[in-house]
């Protein structure tokens, strides 16, 4: 993994590497002190480093090759030290274990210091491929279900947007974090609840919603709602998310057309029902009042018409008070449009009859 960054090369584990390369590692990690030591031989410039080349070989087995590499080619080092060391300057026993064990030991340093240093780049490689992970996933749920996560500092009223939110405000994503307050887009109206709501939200430390409308550039006006929870922390530091709840208004203010059509729909049924009723008995009442054998009769169909047509004007009367509409409208309009179509009704009998007949009013 921090071969993944620049500059340093690849760090594989044992059972990702195959075994001949694994063997070429160790024999290099061999060769490489080896080699070194005979150059510092050889070439009279080395004579006062002697060791400078194997701590090199060293550096190099550990960065390329691994933590195991590196303490063979230490031990390596210390072997080819002594082997090609010339013998005036060889010394007694104790010496030459002195001088491996410095050898050994700076070598184990240098190599110690490598390995922690590929350590700690492996730790911040995994932290920043979960850290890539997460914005990733928080990306994608921002915008599959068209939102945008935010954080907000009360102290300053200033708003951080984080990356891949949706475009609920119709605007960029870096104009919206250019400007670190989204009041200028939100209408005018609902700024009043947008601060009633934040100032609840510092006061007692109760969650943060509330639902406003905003004005896009091509002038579509959306609804949106925000949600936010106050840090345990800083309960002056909130971290939330807006939602575009458009669909959902516009769902919401469907079905409560729908209801009101439907209610419309069965009272108008209902008030159907009342209605021809009377109306059916006034039609009988009238086809009979023609064919009756006398005048009594005719005036006593008559007067059981009047009587079906004042019950259809006080069920409308009681109709139009449910709706709430003015009384002296109500009436007038509701007994005059009944009456007229019983007196029309009457009026053809008594020509037809060929005098007035007397109806009591």
């Amino acid at each position: 993994m921090p071969g993944l960054l620049p500059g340093n090369p690849p760090m594989l584990s044992a059972n990702s590497i195959p075994l001949w390369r694994r063997i070429a590692m160790y024999a290099a990690a061999i060769f490489l002190p080896w080699l070194a030591a005979s150059l510092s031989l050889h070439v009279h410039a080395l004579h006062a480093t002697p060791l400078s080349l194997n701590f090199a070989a060293i550096v190099a087995a550990a960065a390329f090759f691994g933590e195991g590499p590196a303490i063979v080619a230490v031990f390596a080092s210390a072997v080819a030290f002594q082997f090609y060391l010339p013998s005036p300057m060889r010394a007694g026993p104790a010496d030459t274990l002195i001088r491996i064990a410095v050898i050994l030991l700076a070598g184990g340093l240098i190599t110690l210091i490598i390995n922690q240093r590929y350590t700690a780049l492996e730790r911040l490689q995994a932290a920043m491929e979960v850290l890539r992970e997460q914005k990733d996933i928080l990306a994608q749920a921002q915008q599959a279900s068209n939102s945008a996560a935010w954080s907000f500092d009360a102290r300053t009223g200033h708003t951080q947007w984080y990356e891949g939110g949706a475009e609920i405000f119709g605007r960029p994503h870096s104009e919206i974090t250019a400007t670190g307050s989204p009041r200028g887009y939100i209408v005018e109206e609902d700024l009043a609840k947008l601060d009633e709501a934040a100032a609840h939200t510092v006061r007692t430390g109760a969650p943060f919603t509330v639902e406003f409308r905003v004005q896009w550039p091509n002038g579509e006006v959306h609804w949106l709602e925000a949600r936010g929870t106050p840090m345990t922390y800083d309960r002056h530091l909130w971290r939330g998310a807006t939602i575009d709840i458009t669909q959902r208004k516009q769902a919401e203010v469907a079905l409560l057309r729908s209801e009101k059509l439907a209610v419309a729909g069965r009272l108008a049924t209902s008030i159907a029902h009342e209605i021809n009723n009377p109306l059916e008995a006034v039609t009988n009442l009238c086809f009979l009042a023609q064919h009756a054998g006398n005048m009594t009769d005719a005036q006593g169909y008559l007067e059981m018409a009047e009587r079906e047509l004042n019950r259809m004007a006080q069920f409308a009367n009681q109709t139009l008070r449910f709706h709430r509409m003015k009384i002296a409208w109500r009436d007038g309009i509701s007994r005059c449009a009944l009456r007229q179509t019983g007196w029309r009704r009457l009026s053809v009998m008594q020509v037809r009859f060929g005098r007035r007949l007397p109806v009591s009013s």
